[in-house]
């Protein structure tokens, strides 16, 4: 399912849970800001609108150090977002519950829209291989 696919699926989910009269979910997905995302760090990568996957976890979360590692070495683009960030924690919540998932767990990655939940070198790499077929066709 590609990005946007998913961001309109999840925006209509929570307009149906009665959240638009909070702002949510009535007007699609906001659109992307240039440079790092709030509670986040962004790791070099490549051109604007690449695939690119955004790591949910903390700092005192060692598969979280050991997925940044295992993607820099890799040279898969990604942003890490701290989930102790109320804001992270929420956007993470309502991607796991759009994807029909739940979790107490971290690392979560949204590789492209694809929702995984803890580090699985095999499991990155093939979501990973699948975002960048669908990017190059």
């Amino acid at each position: 399912m590609l990005r946007e696919a998913f961001e309109k699926m999840a925006a209509d989910r929570r307009g149906k849970k009665g959240l638009a009269d909070k702002g949510v979910g009535d007007k699609g997905p906001p659109s992307e800001p240039k440079g790092p995302k709030p509670g986040g760090i962004e790791a070099p990568g490549p051109k604007a609108g690449a695939a690119q996957v955004i790591l949910y976890g903390a700092d005192w979360c060692k598969p979280c150090h050991a997925a940044e590692a295992y993607m820099k070495k890799r040279g898969i683009p990604y942003t890490h977002k701290d989930i102790d960030d109320p804001n992270v924690n929420e956007e993470m919540r309502d991607k796991l519950a759009a994807a029909g998932l739940k979790s107490g767990s971290i690392p979560v990655f949204d590789v492209g829209g694809k929702i995984l939940v803890g580090f699985s070198e095999d499991s990155l790499d093939t979501a990973w291989a699948a975002v960048n077929k669908g990017a190059k066709n």
